[in-house]
């Protein structure tokens, strides 16, 4: 019996007909270990966010003077940024489906208690960035969640429709700012504080002065998150809800020949985009036109769509065969302690580089903070593993049951 038809089998036989935790024994192991695989690809792009300012971001890297620091730059945010968070997202909403295809009493009882676990993420967010940082994603994840709550019984086709419309919702939002320019900036976040100051502050700063700059950061950086990455989250949770309602996992694991085909398929064409997308937008449309950005931000995005669905895909694929879950099986602790992994990863690299720490800020290149990055990330593996062996949760992840459980010991 595959994996996954183990678990629905464990589940249907073995859960009380009520809402309580998913027993470790029936997580899908597959799952987890994708999770852990995202989980790995946003530490490697946060760590370029935590070692430089949401006001001006690649003001920080396009000052590189060394020429193969600015590769290291290219190639991990080129093939990692949004595209991590594709996956991660994709995952948040494929674990609803799983949380909501449970046993339960009556929708009024799941969605209170899905109510309580969305007021418990988005009260660790809100620490999370008054305390550490303020490219924190879990708020964001908490009220979309609540959005995802509301619509779950809509039909297939308007999900369908409605993820795509938010996914380049972006582009349609810059092509009527052309026309009415009155409306919000969307991509705006910046300040009248100057590079050197801000490296200053958090280079050699307290505690207060750097939370009351990532503070202000945080609002600068709004639009962005309400405009431009609240809707392409919100289209991929449903899109992950979708893949647990068709189940696309199962197909994946059934037709592994086929997808293998389409994984590899979109791998390349995602690589062509990452290559020549920019190229193509230029060649096809006039960098002086009023659509050139809509059209640009819509190539880009489709880009991660291929990228983002071929890692999807090939965690999957590599990890049903045996050896290629050999090498894979250690992500899976890591993935399934993804919160409490996620959060640390932000207290050690703010301790590291902020002037509270070590002040490593505005001091390090690219390469030597990727090497620290997967060194971490090394680190959190064998310290989940070694967790795992004494407790059933991680212990931000038994925080958040306790919270949103009502019976959790």
């Amino acid at each position: 019996m595959p994996f996954f038809n183990q678990v629905e089998h464990f589940e249907k036989n073995n859960m009380k007909n009520s809402f309580t935790p998913t027993l470790p024994v029936a997580r899908i192991l597959q799952i987890d270990i994708l999770r852990g695989f995202a989980l790995l690809g946003i530490l490697m792009v946060n760590v370029f966010g935590y070692h430089a300012s949401f006001y001006n971001f690649g003001g920080f890297y396009s000052q590189l003077s060394d020429p193969a620091q600015k590769e290291v730059f290219r190639w991990v945010i080129g093939l990692g940024a949004d595209k991590f968070i594709f996956l991660f997202s994709l995952l948040f909403g494929f674990g609803f489906y799983l949380l909501y295809s449970k046993p339960h009493e009556s929708e009024a009882v799941f969605s209170a208690f899905y109510s309580r676990r969305m007021a418990a993420l988005a009260l660790i967010g809100i620490l999370h960035i008054v305390f550490f940082w303020a490219g924190d994603i879990l708020l964001m994840y908490a009220l979309l969640g609540f959005v995802l709550l509301g619509i779950r019984k809509w039909p297939t086709t308007a999900l369908v429709l409605l993820s795509l419309f938010l996914y380049y919702f972006i582009g349609i939002y810059l092509l009527i700012k052309n026309v009415v320019p009155a409306l919000p900036d969307p991509l705006s976040s910046t300040s009248n504080l100057s590079l050197e100051n801000i490296v200053d502050v958090y280079s050699h700063g307290n505690y207060q002065e750097i939370m009351k700059l990532r503070l202000n950061e945080f609002v600068t950086f709004r639009n962005i998150n309400l405009f431009y990455y609240a809707p392409k989250v919100m289209a991929l949770f449903i899109a992950g809800y979708l893949f647990g309602k068709k189940q696309v996992v199962q197909k994946v694991f059934d037709l592994q020949k086929i997808f293998w085909i389409v994984a590899l398929l979109f791998l390349a064409t995602g690589l062509l985009f990452f290559f020549y997308g920019e190229t193509w937008t230029a060649a096809t449309m006039n960098p002086e036109s009023a659509a050139f950005m809509s059209f640009s931000m819509a190539v880009y995005e489709t880009g991660n769509v291929f990228l983002g669905l071929s890692y999807f895909l090939l965690v999957l694929l590599i990890s049903s065969t045996r050896f290629g879950l050999k090498i894979l099986y250690p992500l899976g602790f890591a993935g399934k302690m993804s919160l409490t992994n996620y959060l640390l990863q932000s207290v050690v690299f703010t301790t590291l580089f902020y002037g509270y720490g070590f002040g490593f800020f505005g001091h390090t290149n690219p390469s030597d903070f990727v090497i620290w990055a997967v060194i971490l990330f090394v680190i959190q593996v064998i310290a989940s593993k070694i967790w795992l062996s004494y407790h059933r949760y991680g212990p931000v992840e038994w925080l958040w049951r306790k919270l949103s459980y009502r019976n959790f010991r």
